[in-house]
């Protein structure tokens, strides 16, 4: 019984050394929206909230520069999206969308949903120079990639990003020509990746293993 009992604890020790990584996903849904006068609201797949200074779920902040965002139900489908307007828009608007981990820490963007990236009237013109920058130190351009253009809400480009986008500290979004609409969805972060450091409840349950392994082996070796 004594051998059976430490050949589970190592074999839990083991599994636990190898933790895989803890998704993220921020689809606008259930999370806090902060608006400009400071009080909040819950986004809930039915409402849409404007004047939103910024937006918070699943350990991460959306913010946006020169201007607020729409989040909620922007399409009317009963499904939450950001959605924003571009500063070169006559009417004004932001002139960057800024998504960070609350905790400072690097993260793994994997892919987003683009739902809107266009002129003017809905349907995008094909020419739109809208960018998505990494940075690794959480404030400086590390690699940036141009957006496919998108029509106004109802349908969505998955856009899955590549390696240069992994253990970054910030990512964000801007339009270099006359683009009005710009909005996202269901964006898919892994934390961290395979043969990274696991975070540090992992740890914690690695140590609790390994302690009743020893213990287990002291108990072996008194008897």
């Amino acid at each position: 019984m004594k051998l059976i009992n430490c050949t589970l604890l190592t074999a839990c020790a083991l599994s636990l050394a190898a933790v895989p990584a803890v998704a993220a996903e921020i689809t606008f849904t259930g999370g806090t929206a902060t608006f400009t006068d400071g009080t909040t609201g819950i986004t809930n797949n039915a409402d849409t909230l404007s004047n939103v200074a910024y937006y918070e779920e699943a350990g991460f902040r959306v913010t946006s520069e020169d201007g607020t965002l729409f989040v909620g139900n922007y399409y009317g489908l009963d499904n939450d999206v950001m959605h924003t307007h571009w500063s070169r828009n006559p009417g004004g608007g932001v002139t960057e969308v800024n998504v960070k981990r609350m905790d400072g820490l690097a993260f793994d963007l994997n892919a987003f949903n683009l739902t809107s990236n266009n002129h003017p009237g809905g349907t995008a013109s094909g020419e739109e120079l809208t960018y998505i920058h990494a940075s690794v130190d959480g404030v400086h351009e590390s690699y940036r990639v141009l957006l496919p253009p998108e029509n106004w809400g109802g349908t969505a480009t998955t856009v899955v990003l590549g390696p240069e986008f992994d253990r970054i500290k910030a990512f964000w979004f801007t339009t270099e020509n006359f683009v009005d609409c710009f909005g996202m969805d269901k964006v898919m972060i892994d934390n961290i990746g395979p043969g990274q450091v696991p975070e540090p409840g992992s740890f914690a349950l690695l140590g609790l293993a390994l302690a009743g392994l020893a213990a287990a082996r002291r108990t072996w070796n008194q008897s």
